[in-house]
């Protein structure tokens, strides 16, 4: 709800952008056409109120556009990859991420465009021709990502371009089909040509619903390791330095608990009921992966994510207090039991300045459970707790899966099919070290096998993941 809440105060910002370029066009316009040409030069030629207008909302909504691809955007240094040819590598990045808000984007991306597929061809006739109005739409889209790469303000991409570019084609469609319902008998353009028109916004919304449609029925979730388009190995000279098994095996998947919003209200009273207070609902804060929570008191805030119930605590109180206390382990666990979190034995602890602890869970198994995952905390002088931030989840045995031999993950990696952010250049060399089977959550709460491969890329250390289930 808070994204859309930003994007609705942007809308206005840039929208009022818009309306003075507009009043400062019209000032301009008086003095050109009414004062130099009508009255100083005599012309005679005399312009509609309808295409005013058209001009007016036309203005008004290029400023809207400049407004939201150039304007509050960081900058970025020429030595970050700030140029993305790779073509629909954004879709593939938010199917990895399961991602609403990457997808919320490539959507806003290509409506951004209709309004000017649709107004060109009410602005002139020229433009009814298709291909001027989609010369049109790639021409300013092309300027957008130049501007955007030159004053190096966030990502050039090619899937911008492409999907400003299938807005304005949709635009055109719905222009012509309105302008086809309002001419009736005298529309010069066939029924199957006006339908015909409209097959890009029916690709469009068929391909968003496939694409939804079949990650809601999927079995598990999808890795946010998975690459998003094939790194060119093609000068890639490799090594490996360790024996990679050629047979298949069998692992097994895990996962954890998955809440909804009315879920982790609960899971916050419950908590705070700890504390002697409740939930402050008139303070809720809900995002796409988490929930922040106050207490009615005032003096606690909770931050509950919905896959695993990780946690973010905070007593404004304590937090506060400059003295903190050094403690063991024992002592460490006794306090956090107070709020209903449990530490397996079998925990890495460590302390570092300023009362915070750190204890570490490396994919415990026991029994049917694998825990994995972190916790930090701040421990004052008094004994209490300042803040916590626990991201130690249990996962529990879900069933077997085939999984791929370490070869064939190698040769995933032959092709390019890991994910790797190419910031330093182009990949010369890579030399395989040692490989291990681990685990990742994936976006449905699946604790997923794959291969981490140790190497040496350039010479520089990296772990590369290759989800392995066959």
């Amino acid at each position: 709800m808070d994204e859309i809440m930003q994007i609705v105060y942007q809308a206005k910002e840039y929208l009022t952008l818009g309306i003075a370029a507009v009043i400062l066009a019209a000032v301009v316009f008086v003095i050109l056409y009414y004062i130099i040409y009508r009255k100083i030069m005599k012309g005679t030629k005399k312009l509609s109120n309808r295409k005013i207008l058209i001009s007016a909302v036309f203005i008004c909504y290029i400023m809207v556009v400049f407004g939201a691809t150039l304007l509050g955007r960081r900058s970025s240094s020429w030595n970050n990859a700030n140029i993305n040819f790779q073509l629909f590598s954004s879709y593939r990045a938010a199917w990895n991420h399961a991602s609403s808000i990457e997808w919320r984007n490539i959507i806003l991306n290509i409506l951004m465009f209709v309004p000017l597929g649709f107004l060109l061809p009410l602005w002139s006739k020229r433009f009814k021709v298709i291909w001027k109005t989609y010369l049109s739409g790639l021409l300013l889209t092309v300027l957008i990502e130049g501007i955007q790469l030159f004053a190096k303000s966030g990502i050039s991409e090619i899937d911008d371009i492409f999907n400003n570019t299938i807005g304005t084609v949709i635009g055109y469609g719905l222009v012509m089909l309105v302008l086809a319902i309002f001419k009736g008998k005298n529309n010069k353009h066939s029924i199957w040509k006006i339908i015909s028109m409209q097959l890009p916004l029916i690709v469009t919304v068929i391909g968003f619903a496939c694409i939804f449609i079949v990650y809601q029925h999927q079995e598990y979730g999808n890795l946010s390791e998975n690459y998003n388009y094939k790194v060119n190995m093609s000068k890639a000279k490799y090594s490996v330095n360790t024996v990679l098994s050629k047979q298949e095996k069998s692992g097994d998947i895990y996962n954890t608990k998955i809440g909804n919003f009315s879920e982790t209200l609960e899971f916050a009273n419950e908590f705070f009921a700890k504390l002697n207070t409740s939930v402050n609902e008139s303070k809720n804060d809900i995002f796409e992966y988490a929930a922040i929570f106050h207490s009615m008191d005032g003096n606690y805030s909770l931050s509950v994510d919905y896959v695993g119930f990780k946690i973010g605590f905070t007593d404004f109180d304590e937090i506060q207090v400059n003295e903190k206390m050094e403690c063991d382990f024992e002592t460490v666990k006794k306090a956090l039991s107070l709020y209903g979190i449990s530490i397996p034995d079998k925990s890495e602890f460590s302390r570092k300045d300023g009362g915070t602890y750190t204890i570490s869970v490396k994919k415990y198994l026991e029994g049917n459970t694998i825990t994995d995952g972190e916790l930090r905390c701040i421990v004052n002088e008094n004994g209490k707790i300042a803040s916590i931030r626990n991201n130690i989840i249990a996962y529990s045995r879900y069933k077997k899966c085939n999984i791929i031999s370490e070869q064939e993950a190698y040769e995933r990696i032959k092709e390019g099919k890991f994910l790797y952010y190419n910031s330093s250049g182009a990949i010369k060399q890579l030399a395989i070290q040692s490989v291990d089977l681990s685990y990742r959550m994936d976006s449905k709460g699946y604790f997923q096998p794959v291969y981490e491969f140790l190497t040496l890329v350039n010479g520089r250390e990296t772990t590369i993941v290759i989800p392995c289930i066959k």
